[in-house]
């Protein structure tokens, strides 16, 4: 086992399970607490060299905890310190099943909640993206080049001559009846071409 690491991810879940955000999203958080004193005994002395066994109740104690923390990512909207504080004691769960007991269904529980976890930060992430990329839409919207006021100034045109009842094509009409006339034929019988 490495030390350090072991060290660290310790240090980070005590001040956790210390903290006001814990209580406010875990509430008592009893099973979990129960869970994370179980593994930091037992590591503890693996820490130091010693040797120890696991026994049933020690089992059941972390797989209790790991139910527990499973369900909050199930049911529970993640904030920042729930996602920091679940990675933390998944790599906790991760350490102690790695260097004591062994349980095959209790490394399937951490890699559910892994993925749970990281697929939740991924669609985070993508609505963070779709937010931002409907900001932008919504400024260049609000642009206009010019070539739209004239746009806009054609369709107003077009939309008044329909409710005039008004040919919408008249100027080609008028300029081949122009060159026609000079041509000396008749064209008041021709439809337009």
């Amino acid at each position: 086992m490495d030390r350090n690491e072991y060290l660290d991810v310790r240090n980070k879940i005590l001040r956790m399970l210390n903290s006001q955000e814990f209580r406010r999203h875990f509430g008592k958080g009893n099973n979990i607490k129960v869970a994370v004193d179980t593994m930091i005994k037992s590591l503890d002395i693996v820490a130091k060299g010693g040797r120890t066994g696991v026994g049933q109740n020690m089992m059941n104690n972390v797989t209790d905890g790991t139910k527990t923390v499973m369900e909050f990512v199930i049911y529970h909207r993640l904030s920042k310190f729930a996602v920091d504080f679940v990675l933390v004691y998944v790599s906790l769960v991760s350490l102690w099943n790695k260097e004591l007991g062994y349980n095959f269904d209790l490394d399937i529980m951490v890699d559910a909640i892994k993925a749970i976890v990281s697929s939740y930060l991924t669609i985070m992430e993508a609505n963070d993206v779709l937010r931002n990329l409907l900001s932008r839409a919504e400024r260049y919207l609000k642009l206009e080049p010019p070539a739209y006021g004239v746009s806009r100034h054609f369709v107003d045109i077009v939309w008044k001559k329909l409710e005039n009842g008004e040919e919408i094509c008249d100027y080609p009409n008028k300029a081949i009846r122009s060159v026609n006339k000079e041509k000396g034929r008749d064209v008041s019988n021709e439809g337009s071409t």
